[in-house]
This record gives C-alpha cells, sequence and structure tokens, in this order.
C-alpha cells in the first residue's frame, strides 16, 4: 500500500478502484499521523479484507512494519471492534 503496488498484481483498476485505493491511502495515513506515527517511519503496510458473499467486507486486518523492522498486526469487524477468535470460528462456519 506505501508504493501503490495492489495485489493480486492482476487486478484490473478502473477509475471508481483507483479513486477508492486512493481515499483508503490516505486515510491509512491519516490515522497513522494521529497515532503518532510519520510516513517516513513506515517499511510496509498490508492491508487485506475478508468479504462473505454480497456483503461489505466481514474483517479487516492491517499489518504495518516500520523500517527498523518492528511489525503490528490489528484485526477489526465490519464495526471496528478487534476482531476475536469467536468472530473468526462465526466467518469461518457461516
Amino acid at each position: 500500500m506505501l508504493n501503490g503496488i495492489y495485489l493480486p498484481v492482476d487486478l484490473k483498476i478502473c477509475e471508481s478502484k483507483s479513486l477508492a485505493l486512493k481515499a483508503l491511502s490516505e486515510t491509512f495515513f491519516r490515522i497513522a499521523e494521529s497515532e503518532g506515527i510519520k510516513e517516513s517511519d513506515l517499511g510496509s503496510a498490508i492491508i487485506v479484507f475478508g468479504f462473505k458473499i454480497d456483503s461489505w467486507p466481514y474483517f479487516c486486518e492491517v499489518s504495518v512494519t516500520s523500517k527498523c523492522g518492528s511489525t503490528m498486526k490489528v484485526k477489526v469487524d465490519s464495526m471496528g471492534n478487534k476482531f476475536n477468535m469467536v468472530n473468526e470460528l462465526i466467518y469461518r462456519y457461516s
């Protein structure tokens, strides 16, 4: 996300996806800045959305690695609450 590489690499980027990805990136950096994290301190950031059929994202998982190598992972449900083991079981078996 930091360098504008989106996976899967064969993802066709139309204008609406490009605008959504830009908004996501801007929001990410705004949140990071509000937490006292400078863009220059970040080495990489990966965001994964989990979907159920015909619904909004069920969860969002963010993994951020600093330039010095420390990594932080956060996973939240569609309401922004911490995603826990119960959520995981419901997601896998529903």
